[in-house]
């Protein structure tokens, strides 16, 4: 599913509906909150700092 709000994507993220793939910039503060985890993603060929998100409850 593509969306064009990071903020609805990381509500999703959070309300357990699934995993997304956001700037590590987008998520700082709720990764700092506990709201949510991000793992590194090696090998996506991707510029600049992108984490997978997933909801913190989830894993």
């Amino acid at each position: 599913m593509e969306l064009e709000s990071s903020e609805l994507l990381k509500r999703l993220i959070q309300a357990g509906v699934g995993i997304g793939f956001l700037p590590e910039s987008n998520v700082r503060a709720d990764v700092d909150s506990g709201a949510l985890k991000t793992m590194r993603v090696q090998g996506c060929g991707c510029v600049g700092n992108w984490r997978w998100s997933i909801a913190r409850t989830r894993f």
